[in-house]
Formats: structure tokens, C-alpha cells, sequence
């Protein structure tokens, strides 16, 4: 039955998805995941099914935020792999947990930052309640994330937004270096093994992997924070 529920879902048939759920009532788990750890919502989420996905929001039995594989959430993977159209729907429905991270604090917003997916990124920013500034365990915020990769176009995207950035210095050099190690994180390894702060900021990412770009617009906005955003909404010089 469970098989069959996913293949519904898979193939995205909306009134034999609406006549399932009305068939079963309590004598079928609708959230029963398959052998390999994925149930039909998960599935509606990671192959980007927005009318399934419609579909079965509107049934309370579903529990849409419950971990699936590796203890992530639907939502969590939907980030992660950039299924834009899954996104569309959850970030719209106000029952999906858009903060709830994986074991180590890595939200889904700071996921979709670290695999530097654009659209991902902007359309959470444009959501106020993703929280942009939640930390991982190592104290690392999505900020600082981009600011160790150096992706100067979504730091920009996010200062111009006009949310509140958190610039302050978190990011645990001893964890940081230890989790690098342990899950041979290459541009983790170089930046905690340069760094001589036992707290990083995210202008001190930016510096030791010398972006220098991204160093100036921070900088910018850490001294005029209104001043930064109005002048990248214009399309103007960040600095000056």
C-alpha cells in the first residue's frame, strides 16, 4: 500500500492522490516510508511535485516535518538539492518548519548558502520566517558560510534585502577546525588553520580566504548598515 501511495504521488495523478486519502482513513499510516527511508511526501518534495505537494498539505495526517533519511527533513533535502517548485509551495504553507536543522545546527537556509543555490536563497530571504541568522553548533552563521566561499552576489542579495545581518564573532575556531578534519572540509581546513582568533566573524572569513570584495562590503555595512543597503538597492558603489 505504501508503494503504491508513493508511485501516486510520483506520477502526480491529483485525483487518484485526493481519492486515496479519502479511501483510507486510520487503518493506513499515511507517512509509512519505503524500504530506502522516504515516504510519499518526502517523495513529492524531492522530485519538485507541486501538485502533489498541494494535494497532500491539506491533509493533517501528514507530518511534514518529521526526519526523513539521515535525520533531514523533507524541506531540509528540498534546499539541499534545489527542487525550486517544492520550495515555492512549503515556504507558502505556515504548518512546514523552514529552521529545523540536521544534527550539527546546519539549518536549511545555511545549506542552501553553503551549495550556493541562488534562487534557494532569495526566495528565503524574501521569507521572514526563515531565520537567516541561525547558527550552526560551531557557531557559524549562513553569513559567514558565504563569506568563507566568497559568494560576493548573495551577500549582496542579503544586505540589500534590508534584514538584519548578524556580523558578530561566533565561529569557534577548535570545533571548526576539528569538524574539518573529521569531515575533510578543504576551504574549513585552510581557513581554521590560518586563523589566529579563537572567535571568527564573518569580515575575518572574508579576510583570511582573501575576498577581499566581499571584506569591503562587509566592512561597509558593518559601519553603515542603512547606508550599504540603500546604495546596493540603487545599484550603486558598496563602499565610499
Amino acid at each position: 500500500m505504501t508503494e503504491r501511495f508513493c508511485q501516486l504521488v510520483l506520477y502526480e495523478d491529483p485525483s487518484n492522490i485526493s481519492s486515496f486519502l479519502t479511501q483510507f482513513n486510520d487503518e493506513f499510516d499515511l507517512n509509512q516510508p519505503m524500504e530506502n527511508g522516504v515516504n510519499a511526501f518526502s517523495y513529492a518534495c524531492l522530485y519538485d511535485k507541486k501538485e502533489a505537494l498541494e494535494i497532500l498539505l491539506k491533509d493533517e495526517r501528514i507530518e511534514v516535518n518529521e526526519p526523513i533519511q539521515d535525520g533531514l527533513t523533507a524541506f531540509y533535502r528540498v534546499c539541499e538539492l534545489k527542487k525550486v517548485e517544492a520550495l515555492k509551495v512549503l515556504l507558502g504553507n505556515e504548518k512546514v518548519d523552514v529552521n529545523k536543522g540536521d544534527y550539527y545546527g546546519t539549518t536549511p537556509f545555511a545549506i542552501a548558502c553553503w551549495k550556493g543555490h541562488e534562487e534557494i536563497v532569495k526566495r528565503m530571504v524574501r521569507n521572514e520566517r526563515v531565520d537567516i541568522n541561525k547558527k550552526m553548533e560551531k557557531g557559524e552563521s549562513p553569513i559567514f558560510i558565504l563569506s568563507t566561499e566568497g559568494n560576493f552576489e548573495l551577500i549582496k542579495y542579503l544586505i540589500a534585502s534590508g534584514r538584519e545581518i548578524d556580523l558578530s564573532s561566533t565561529a569557534n575556531r577548535q570545533k571548526g577546525l576539528s569538524m574539518a578534519i573529521k569531515w575533510n572540509l578543504p576551504k574549513d581546513l585552510e581557513l581554521y588553520s590560518k586563523a589566529t582568533k579563537d572567535y571568527l566573524s564573518p569580515l575575518d572569513a572574508a579576510q583570511i580566504m582573501g575576498h577581499h570584495d566581499v571584506f569591503l562590503l562587509l566592512s561597509s555595512y558593518q559601519s553603515k548598515p542603512g547606508y550599504t543597503t540603500e546604495r546596493l538597492r540603487q545599484g550603486l558603489k558598496y563602499f565610499g
